[in-house]
């Protein structure tokens, strides 16, 4: 594969994704870290990327200090204390990370879902026992889907 291949490629999977694992895209196209690295580095010194620690993100992602699972904004948070964050999540779980730190100032767009408070225990137990709610996915999302699950898996 040509380095433009190689690129391209990288660009692709970012694009699908939302992010680019080194170890990842080694193993899937058979070559070195150090070659995947050294492609991460020549796209971002172009502008098309934003390197960071085990891989990439995109540019727009780039501009927050952080982005991660409300757990790991939680854990940022409490890690690093800034004085004021913007926190993207649902409603309830924002004000829940806001409660612990009274101390810091948080900005909340709320993000109300209307289906989070649906989701019971007593829910899904009875879907599970009668399997009602079934769940039908395109063969072709289902794909690389899961092989986005399984790469956030992967890492450690």
């Amino acid at each position: 594969m040509l380095t433009r291949q190689r690129k391209q490629h990288i660009l692709s999977v970012l694009q699908r994704d939302g992010n680019v694992v080194a170890k990842s895209l080694s193993e899937e196209l058979a070559l070195s870290e150090d070659t995947i690295r050294r492609d991460l580095r020549e796209l971002a010194a172009e502008g098309l990327l934003q390197r960071v620690h085990g891989g990439a993100l995109p540019l727009a992602r780039a501009e927050a200090d952080f982005a991660g699972s409300t757990a790991a904004m939680a854990d940022y948070v409490a890690r690093e204390r800034p004085g004021r964050v913007v926190l993207m999540t649902e409603c309830s779980m924002s004000d829940n990370i806001a409660a612990s730190h009274p101390e810091i100032e948080f900005v909340r767009p709320c993000n109300l879902c209307p289906h989070m408070k649906r989701i019971t225990l007593a829910n899904i137990r009875g879907a599970l026992e009668t399997l009602r709610h079934e769940v039908v996915i395109d063969p072709a999302v289902a794909g690389p889907a899961r092989r986005a699950v399984e790469r956030m898996l992967a890492v450690r």
